[in-house]
């Protein structure tokens, strides 16, 4: 039964890393937020599987931070409250799941996308990945994620794409 929710987990793991490449890959920042946001959830089932509990709290809580970004595009607000209140919650989030030192990287890293998510330019969004990255990439080594290990790779290459894809002529 272990090796199966492992598997499963690890599957989850996958389906995370796949809705991540694709989210850098969208070319509104909306579309970006949108696939972050199943990137969450997917991932977050992949952590409960695996026992890390800060990256369950903190993926959820960024998921949820999705939504409100997205409805706060929609509206058409650059309020920078609600970026504030949304890297406060992560913050105390993470230090209220703690789990070891090792989740310093996790809650620097969602700190660093959700604020980059919160940037009306996608192409800061991508930008901001060459930061994030490494900080989460750490955790996944450290939990054993494979999913987000290949996932962070994944990002760094999706982002380099979209970079230069997107890039204004």
């Amino acid at each position: 039964m272990e090796n199966l929710l492992y598997i499963l987990g690890q599957a989850f793991g996958i389906l995370a890393m796949v809705l991540g490449f694709i989210s850098f890959q969208r070319k509104t920042q909306l579309g970006i937020i949108v696939f972050q946001c199943g990137t969450g959830f997917a991932f977050a089932a992949h952590y409960l599987l695996l026992g890390a509990t800060t990256a369950v709290v903190l993926n959820l809580l960024s998921a949820f931070i999705c939504i409100c970004l997205g409805i706060r595009n929609k509206m058409n607000s650059t309020s920078n409250i609600t970026t504030i209140i949304c890297i406060s919650l992560i913050v105390i989030s993470g230090i209220l799941s703690w789990d070891n030192i090792f989740s310093l990287f996790l809650i620097l890293g969602l700190v660093v996308v959700n604020l980059s998510l919160s940037f009306t330019n996608p192409q800061h969004t991508r930008f901001a990945v060459f930061i994030k990255c490494p900080l989460c990439l750490t955790y996944n080594i450290a939990v054993g994620s494979i999913g987000g290990i290949i996932f962070e790779c994944a990002s760094l290459i999706s982002a380099i794409i979209g970079i230069v894809k997107n890039k204004k002529k």
